[in-house]
């Protein structure tokens, strides 16, 4: 495999300056978009896939030589190698070649699954994909660290052919993660060692989006009968690390690979998320949309983003998402009282719920009362004030009230206080905390 070539040419701002910087190992690229023209020479037996099409190719004796041609990318990488077997596949007007080891059936159909829905699926939310064609390399087991990576119109993915029968979709997830990056870095070249979450951050919320969208509830893992989603297992991750670093820091500012993971990657795509939760899906979408369409091969920066935000989703989603990328903003709901009791007489019961706000982000919530003859009434509260109190009067005894019962609001750090009940009956006790600890857990398994 080779990539990462340095030095390289320098991206020149519009102020003028010429962006130039030493390669680190918790960034990758930030280049001008150019078209190269290459000639590769390797031994005869060996397979290529490189950035581009394919061109020429010719034998001469022991040695192999292809050209490729590439136009409007950033950046070029190839990988070699005598024991590739290729496949190939054409998804809407794209020609893709995946090159993987003998014996790897089961990694290359998830691969393929993988690939087939995203391609269409991340071109319709964020734009077609522009390029003829796309190479996907599974590097053989010996070149594990070749893994996981993006170039524009070559990915390279790996993992054992053993995770997909037993449901563990982690195949799926770096291919697909991989794929995005084609539209958030490889269309749009923002500055990744300045901004990485514009690259890590949206992609990762990207892969989030699609494979939830093929894999339902179980988009990490569906092993029997326990499914664990990408955006459970995400904000694990986020909230794990607190506010240790500010997600909008250059790369090189994190003390390691695993901080910038937990903030960059998964930090902005709960951050994303909890937008989506609260101001709506289709909003957020079209702001993502209008970002990645407005901007391509234009090298956004992070004022581009919130702008489209504040355009499609509204100001105060903007300041939000302003709050938790660049502020360390927290939030943390929680039931602080409750009370409920019959109302003499005439009958009926009157409950008191007392939610308060920690933290500085302002995210409006709903409220639910839950009756023990399962009626449901919901409150909806802006989430500016502090403190929220909410009086009702209803005819059935109270059993429970929950905060955010929808979890739209994965930002919120503590979702273990988002919840009271009311033992009534003592033989009520085990099985309402039995139900509540339940919840709990699936609250962490996934949404």
């Amino acid at each position: 495999m080779v990539g990462q070539w340095f030095p390289k040419l320098a991206r020149r701002e519009p102020d003028g300056r010429w962006a130039h910087f030493a390669f680190h190992p918790h960034a990758e690229f930030y280049a001008d978009f150019g078209d190269y023209d290459v000639t590769l020479e390797v031994p005869a037996g060996f397979v290529v896939g490189a950035t581009g099409q394919r061109i020429e190719q010719r034998v001469t004796g022991e040695r192999r030589t292809e050209r490729y041609r590439a136009e409007a990318v950033h950046d070029f990488a190839w990988a070699a190698w005598d024991g590739f077997e290729g496949e190939e596949r054409t998804v809407g007007a794209t020609k893709i070649t995946l090159l993987a080891p003998p014996h790897t059936a089961p990694a290359r159909a998830a691969t393929w699954e993988s690939l087939e829905h995203a391609l269409p699926y991340l071109g319709a939310l964020y734009g077609p994909y522009p390029h003829p064609t796309l190479t996907v390399v599974h590097p053989p087991s010996f070149a594990a660290g070749a893994g996981g990576m993006e170039y524009p119109t070559l990915i390279t993915t790996g993992g054992s052919s053993r995770w997909p029968p037993l449901g563990v979709r982690l195949i799926e997830q770096v291919t697909v993660h991989e794929l995005a990056h084609q539209w958030f870095q490889g269309m749009l070249a923002s500055n990744e060692a300045a901004s990485p979450f514009l690259d890590e951050g949206l992609t990762s919320y990207a892969e989030w989006r699609a494979l939830r969208a093929l894999f339902g509830a179980g988009s990490l893992i569906d092993l029997w009968g326990l499914q664990v989603s990408l955006e459970a297992a995400g904000r694990v991750a986020a909230v794990g690390h607190g506010q240790d670093e500010i997600i909008a820091s250059p790369a090189h500012a994190f003390p390691s690979m695993r901080s910038l993971a937990a903030h960059v990657y998964s930090g902005t795509a709960t951050a994303l998320s909890t937008i989506a939760g609260v101001y709506g899906q289709a909003r957020l979408d079209a702001a993502l949309s209008d970002y990645a369409t407005t901007h391509r091969f234009a090298h956004p920066v992070p004022d581009d983003l919130l702008a489209s935000v504040a355009r499609h989703v509204g100001p105060g989603a903007a300041s939000a998402l302003r709050g938790m990328l660049f502020e360390r903003a927290t939030v943390d709901y929680r039931v602080a009282e409750l009370t409920s009791a019959p109302q003499g007489e005439d009958g009926g019961w009157r409950s008191r719920a007392v939610i308060a706000r920690g933290g500085t982000l302002q995210l409006p919530v709903t409220v639910r009362l839950e009756l023990i003859d399962g009626q449901r009434i919901d409150r909806r509260w802006s989430g500016v004030e502090p403190v929220f109190v909410v009086e009702q009067e209803h005819e059935a005894p109270l059993a429970r009230v929950v905060v955010d019962p929808e979890q739209a609001v994965l930002w919120d750090r503590d979702l273990l206080n988002n919840s009271r009940s009311l033992e009534r009956q003592s033989t009520l006790r085990s099985s309402e905390r039995a139900w509540y600890w339940a919840e709990l857990l699936l609250h962490l398994l996934g949404p």
